[in-house]
């Protein structure tokens, strides 16, 4: 190998000899990492300053880790191209998709508000319990769907322009981005379980969108709560850390449920209440149960709401505003009707501070070789600092 990395062969050829020697030093030290990790959270156990208390939380946490990471020694690593599963975790945009086919689909559910038909649809109490529970599992089976074909299609496109060869009988463990996974799972097992929890995770949006649309029957209104909560917890996602002591919203988070592989690439005990508990366990459970109570009340709204439709007070604004529209022209009455009368102005405002609170977070996708060159730069020049992108941007 090192003949063709001096040799005069293409850029492709010398990265794929490159990615082999970097999965053949995983492969052969990774017993050691693992004595490693086991034996220096052994030594953490046994400090005095931690073995005060059985019930201090870096106890339990070193007990857990040395727990966890036993389960794994003598797993047996075989290589493989690894490529396309890489390539297929890191491309994260089919979940996005996923959630934006279920909302639509969730519009799509509850156009009765639209269309004329609210009467007929409510004026059975026996039936719509049945129904509420339809309308659910058919949002929630909607988001499985979704996330299913997105996840092929993507997945087929992977194994196109990577490859096959992949070897889906080995284990998880032999591909090294997934080393700290602690479960001793195939790499197709860990593929299915991936699909079930960003599904699921899908389907606590989809849900929400749902329950919101039917606590409140105007359209708009429940679009414009629903992004604002989805702001709330998307800065709740981004602004907590892991030591504050709202780290809790940190977690029991529908926005944070999205990047769902941050838990499951890795072992990581959350401070709960001063336990130790596994993150992803957590999380899986934060999702169910929200998801649940979003379907509870969900349910609930659309079997109690009454059939008579509710009325809302208009504000009476002075004559000189009326007469003002009189000398509206053609477009400036559209602008009217889109902006004002539905509440077009609410959705712009909404979605400017979402792009602005998106746009400052400057997450960049490098490529093996940006990486290394990267790297290369912040050795020798400095990492890239506040003054330095104000410099940039000044030039």
């Amino acid at each position: 190998l090192s003949g063709i990395l001096n040799g005069d062969y293409s850029e492709t050829y010398k990265n794929s000899c490159l990615e082999l020697l970097a999965q053949m030093e995983h492969i052969t030290t990774y017993d050691e990492y693992i004595e490693q990790v086991i034996e220096e959270s052994g030594r953490v156990s046994r400090f005095s300053v931690f073995a005060t208390d059985s019930s201090d939380f870096s106890t339990q946490n070193a007990a857990n880790v040395v727990s966890e990471y036993e389960g794994l020694e003598g797993v047996k690593l075989l290589p493989g191209n690894d490529k396309p599963v890489v390539q297929f975790m890191d491309y994260q945009l089919m979940i996005y998709l996923s959630v934006v086919m279920t909302i639509v689909i969730a519009f799509m559910v509850i156009r009765e508000h639209d269309a004329g038909i609210t009467q007929l649809i409510y004026s059975s109490a026996r039936g719509r319990l049945p129904l509420g529970f339809k309308r659910c599992g058919f949002i929630s089976l909607a988001a499985f769907v979704c996330t299913a074909l997105n996840m092929l299609t993507v997945w087929l496109l992977s194994l196109y322009l990577y490859g096959g060869g992949i070897g889906r009988g080995r284990s998880i463990q032999s591909i090294g981005m997934f080393a700290d996974v602690t479960e001793q799972v195939s790499i197709a097992g860990f593929l299915l379980q991936y699909y079930l929890l960003a599904a699921l995770s899908v389907a606590v949006i989809g849900v929400f969108v749902w329950m919101v649309m039917s606590l409140i029957p105007n359209t708009i209104l429940s679009l414009l709560i629903a992004i604002s909560f989805y702001i709330f917890e998307y800065q709740c996602t981004r602004s907590i850390t892991l030591q504050s002591n709202w780290r809790f919203l940190k977690y029991a988070n529908i926005v944070e449920y999205l990047n769902i592989e941050e838990y499951f690439f890795k072992y990581y005990d959350f401070n709960c209440f001063g336990r130790a508990v596994p993150l992803s366990l957590f999380v899986i459970a934060g999702m169910i149960i929200l998801f649940f109570a979003f379907a509870i009340v969900g349910i609930s709204t659309f079997v109690v709401r009454p059939t008579g439709t509710r009325r809302w007070k208009r504000v009476k604004l002075p004559g000189a505003f009326y007469r003002l529209q009189e000398h509206y022209s053609l477009p400036a009455a559209e602008l009217r009707k889109m902006l004002i009368c539905n509440k077009g102005i609410l959705v712009i405002l909404v979605l400017i501070v979402a792009v602005s609170g998106i746009m400052k977070e400057r997450n960049f996708v490098y490529t093996d070789v940006e990486q290394y060159v990267n790297a290369f730069y912040d050795r020798y020049e400095g990492p890239l600092k506040d003054e330095v992108y104000q410099y940039i941007e000044s030039e």
